[in-house]
């Protein structure tokens, strides 16, 4: 079982942060918008999601799922907010690059960040590790970093979060070895381990 903060609650971080919560973990989920975090701690789910609404219930009324505006010490940390398009058709990360900034305020020696946000080639190891690294912890010795990109369509969403395969891809073999672990937690299909530039 493992503390973890999944950061971002929309159409992919939502269902992820319930599934964890429903096999073991404890789970806060963390957004910016205060009047979605206290929508969903109250049990509303704005999602067209099959069964969502119920496990959220579930999760909240058996205290493994709580939620707030800001991360707290954690051992894993999941970012999964969005990446929008910018001007340029290029993907701007500024969304990633903030909530890359609060995890790293509350950052520890050994915890594990996954990003699942979409992030172009080169990120992970450029500009993700950058902004964790103002921790004042190096990634790789000091923090397990990983990629694992989310694989998913909005309608049937925590039935493909828990039977699609991933591909999961750490900075180091350390990094792809515990976020695969922390992933056969919940997921059932095949996870394909490999480096973060690949994935």
């Amino acid at each position: 079982m493992s503390d973890i903060n999944v950061i971002g609650l929309g159409y992919v971080g939502l269902p992820a942060a319930v599934m964890l919560a429903s096999n073991g973990h404890r789970v806060r989920g963390v957004d910016v918008n205060p009047s979605l975090v206290e929508s969903i701690a109250s049990g509303d789910v704005a999602q067209s999601e099959p069964d969502l609404s119920i496990r959220l219930k579930e999760v909240l009324n058996g205290g493994q799922f709580t939620t707030g505006i800001c991360p707290l010490n954690a051992d894993v940390f999941i970012i999964a907010v969005p990446t929008p398009v910018g001007q340029d058709h290029s993907p701007d990360l500024t969304f990633v690059l903030n909530a890359c900034r609060a995890v790293a305020r509350k950052l520890s020696e050994g915890d594990l960040v996954i990003v699942e946000s979409t992030i172009p080639p080169g990120a992970t190891l450029g500009e993700i590790s950058n902004a964790l690294e103002e921790s004042g912890l190096a990634a790789g010795t000091g923090f397990s970093l990983a990629y694992c990109p989310e694989r998913v369509l909005p309608g049937n969403i925590v039935k493909e979060i828990v039977e699609n395969d991933r591909i999961i891809g750490g900075i180091d073999e350390k990094s792809t070895v515990r976020a695969a672990h922390l992933y056969r937690s919940f997921v059932t299909g095949e996870l394909r381990e490999t480096d973060a530039a690949t994935a």
